[in-house]
């Protein structure tokens, strides 16, 4: 049973393409960590260490990318660091493996046949449909916060969580760096504009769909998010519980760069992060009744699970929204997502 904690806040906190892509999802394949794969020659090993995998390839006809950002030097690297934090390297070594299909005229039906074909190959760990278009973010609760430190009720003691006593200590996130997983923040409010500590991940450039008015619920979302966490403690507006923060920074999950691909936002968090740093997840992801609206902690998903259960082993602390779907996780049908244990989140409702 996974540990959640329960407070409340302002607000709760998959496959690389360039171009738009009329389809619901995206295909993601994890093969056994014991098989040594070169990224330049994926295909061919694979086709000699794979019995039947040439004759899916063929039917296909598809491209495979690495699903992450890490390089090979980077990865013996992180199994090493764990090996010394958590003494178990296995999480990192399953970061080795997975890869992206890569083929724009796959449709959904061929993606669902696809998978299924893939997962009766041996040395297949799992397949994994993802999001193709971006999720809905959780929100906050009507009625909208006001901007003042007065309703800042969360700071205080039960049910808050009593920041105000680490304040009293001189506690206020003095030396952590924070690193956040979502859409967007606005650099230029009242709370952030003259903070050189607050930013955007360099080099990426925010999906400028999400300023069109089918996106209008998504925009602000992050700037919410850093002001729970960041806002300016200069006598107006909110104040951050952690305004003394050593560095924030946003890692979009829907870039010009790379399209719709949270995992990858995700793996370039981690890539940037050390021990004792703070990597936030304001994501969720569609849970398992399948119906619109019912969603969970985006680690239901296999892809974000893996780096959440890395990051945890590298020392890294995961916060994470647990969804907007009212969903209880110990329902039967959510049994095969509670067997695979604690990821180390801390996940937050």
């Amino acid at each position: 049973m996974k540990n959640i904690v329960y407070f409340v806040l302002l607000s709760c906190f998959s496959v690389v393409f360039s171009q738009e892509i009329d389809r619901k999802h995206n295909l993601v394949v994890a093969f056994d960590s014991s098989l040594k794969l070169d990224r330049e020659k994926i295909k061919n090993d694979l086709i000699s260490q794979i019995q039947g995998f040439s004759a899916v390839l063929e039917n296909y006809d598809f491209d495979l990318k690495y699903s992450f950002v890490f390089t090979e030097e980077k990865l013996l690297e992180m199994e090493e660091q764990a090996l010394k934090i958590s003494g178990n390297s296995e999480s990192i070594r399953n970061l080795r493996n997975i890869f992206d299909v890569v083929n724009a005229d796959l449709t959904d039906e061929d993606l669902q046949q696809l998978s299924e074909d893939l997962q009766y190959l041996p040395k297949v760990k799992y397949v994994e449909l993802t999001d193709a278009k971006p999720v809905q973010p959780p929100y906050d609760i009507s009625p909208i916060t006001p901007d003042y430190v007065a309703q800042q009720t969360y700071v205080n003691a039960n049910p808050g969580v009593n920041m105000q006593y680490a304040w009293d200590m001189g506690l206020n996130g003095q030396g952590i760096r924070i690193r956040n997983i979502e859409y967007e923040f606005n650099k230029n409010h009242e709370e952030f504009h003259v903070n050189p500590k607050i930013n955007l991940a360099d080099g990426y450039t925010i999906n400028p769909t999400l300023y069109t008015p089918d996106y209008s619920d998504f925009l602000g979302h992050g700037t919410a998010t850093f002001g729970v966490v960041f806002g300016d403690d200069g006598g107006y507006g909110v104040k951050g519980m952690a305004y003394g923060a050593e560095e924030v920074i946003l890692y979009p999950e829907w870039t010009v760069e790379y399209g719709y691909n949270r995992s990858y936002a995700v793996s370039l968090a981690l890539d940037n992060s050390q021990q004792g740093d703070v990597i936030i997840y304001e994501m969720q992801t569609g849970g398992a009744s399948g119906v619109s609206g019912d969603y969970v902690p985006a680690e239901y998903n296999a892809l974000i699970w893996n780096l959440t259960k890395a990051a945890s082993d590298l020392g890294i602390i995961i916060v994470a929204a647990a969804g907007n779907g009212n969903q209880d996780l110990d329902d039967p049908m959510y049994a095969s997502y509670m067997n695979k244990g604690n990821s180390g989140a801390i996940i937050v409702g």
